[in-house]
């Protein structure tokens, strides 16, 4: 036993194989299921709870049930967390726009992040609607969403959907250490990781029903760090 808690803090020690303290973050994929259950709740003025929410009332009530506080409005909710620029977008992340006066410069509407394509040039959201309630919305539409965009936060605590195994780390850890022992060689693809909405070989269905892109280990920066301390 102690032999084996020596080996993992000495392979916990290793600058480019350090694992990522997933403990104390939000799983993003949970968040946004969560989040999908209200798709079709009415829109109710200064709304904060399942009974009918306005656009800062749906964010800060589904942040707030994984333990993420938001401000009250959607313009107090644009001064938490840090800016990311559109090429960083990623799910989980929030989007800001104006309110019905496009002109105004100011916050007054605000959605999370759902999907992200084409390095963030298009991306899918889900907010409270005036006209719609809760629903998912492509950006860039036609007009309204495309003039109104004002840009996008990340809120501290929300885990990297792109660097959070689903897999358990130490048994992946584990894995690679008895390939190393009994020689095995070969490539890892057929380990899936279930990270979500990454462009790569294949997809499957979320438990919400949404089609959710995955990644195998192979292919994730962190897992092929873990790869390479392993194949030495």
């Amino acid at each position: 036993m102690a032999l084996l808690v020596a080996e993992i803090i000495s392979f916990a020690a290793v600058p480019y194989a350090e694992i990522p303290d997933i403990d104390k973050q939000v799983n993003v994929t949970e968040l946004l299921e969560f989040a999908n259950k209200y798709i079709g709740t009415k829109y109710r003025s200064a709304g904060k709870k399942p009974g009918g929410f306005d656009c800062s009332g749906f964010t800060s009530y589904v942040f707030g049930q994984f333990g993420l506080k938001l401000n009250s409005s959607s313009a107090s909710q644009y001064t938490q967390g840090t800016k990311v620029e559109r090429e960083e977008i990623r799910p989980g992340d929030l989007v800001f726009f104006t309110g019905r006066n496009a002109s105004s410069k100011k916050v007054g509407h605000v959605g999370i992040i759902t999907e992200v394509q084409d390095g963030g040039l298009t991306f899918k959201f889900i907010h409270a609607a005036v006209t719609k309630g809760v629903t998912i919305d492509r950006f860039p539409d036609d007009y309204y969403y495309y003039k109104r965009l004002i840009g996008f936060k990340r809120i501290d605590g929300l885990a990297n959907p792109h660097e959070v195994l689903d897999l358990p780390i130490l048994n992946y850890y584990q894995m690679l250490r008895e390939r190393k022992m009994d020689g095995t060689t070969g490539s890892t693809s057929v380990f899936q990781t279930g990270l979500p909405y990454r462009v790569t070989e294949g997809s499957h269905q979320g438990h919400s029903g949404q089609r959710r892109q995955v990644q195998t280990p192979s292919e994730h920066p962190f897992v092929s760090r873990l790869s390479k301390l392993f194949s030495r």
